[in-house]
């Protein structure tokens, strides 16, 4: 039976460290962020502004598992900018989601390092005075796109009205509260059998897949 995995969380919770894990498996197509990769789209779900959700993914998404499916059995795809869509992608495939979850002091730590030493991509509007990041190989619509996706406060939301006075380390504290706020309650609308929730401090191949799963000549996982 084929199947679609769709890997989620918050940005620096182990969600590419999985997609990695997964692609030693001799049964899966994996890829990571594959575009389009719904940004614009995404921001919308989060703002309540996205009119028709199904349509975005089937010009997309249910593209990329349709040619998956014609090489292998899994298609798994790591993708946060789909978190608003999970339900969704649900009804539309009967997809798996392997939630990936971590500590969030832990998490937020990392993205503000990625932020300043790796890629500039977390709130832009930020006035706080953060090092440039060192290496953003001058794709700035890349990154423009990528922090546009991430949510905001909206109007009459907490937050919404100091925003722009906010620090980068209290703006990416508030997104990863909001993220997974939201990631477990659209947990909660899909099948229980229809994810498997993941905290990256217990994260290794002996937790994700017992020694029988795994093929004799080349490590495997079947999601």
């Amino acid at each position: 039976m084929k199947q679609a995995v769709f890997i989620v969380g918050a940005a620096r919770s182990g969600t590419t460290a999985m997609l990695k894990l997964l692609d030693l498996s001799n049964e899966t197509v994996c890829e990571m962020e594959p575009e389009p990769n719904l940004n614009s789209e995404s921001r919308g779900m989060w703002d309540g502004s996205l009119a028709d959700p199904y349509n975005s993914l089937v010009g997309s998404v249910m593209c990329r598992i349709a040619k998956a499916f014609q090489r292998g059995d899994f298609y798994v795809e790591k993708q946060v900018s789909l978190v608003p869509f999970m339900k969704v992608l649900s009804e539309l495939t009967g997809c798996k989601f392997i939630v990936m979850t971590r500590n969030g002091k832990d998490a937020v730590k990392s993205i503000i390092n990625w932020h300043n030493r790796a890629f500039p991509v977390f709130y832009k509007e930020c006035d706080s005075n953060t090092v440039d990041a060192i290496d953003s190989d001058g794709d700035d619509e890349m990154i423009d796109l990528f922090d546009f996706s991430l949510p905001r406060p909206l109007s009459k939301e907490e937050y919404s009205s100091r925003w722009f006075l906010m620090e980068r380390l209290e703006m990416v504290s508030w997104y990863w509260s909001r993220v997974n706020r939201e990631l477990f309650k659209r947990l909660a609308a899909i099948p229980e059998e229809s994810f498997l929730t993941v905290d990256v401090a217990d994260f290794s191949l002996e937790t994700v897949a017992p020694p029988q799963t795994r093929p004799d000549r080349r490590p495997g996982i079947k999601p």
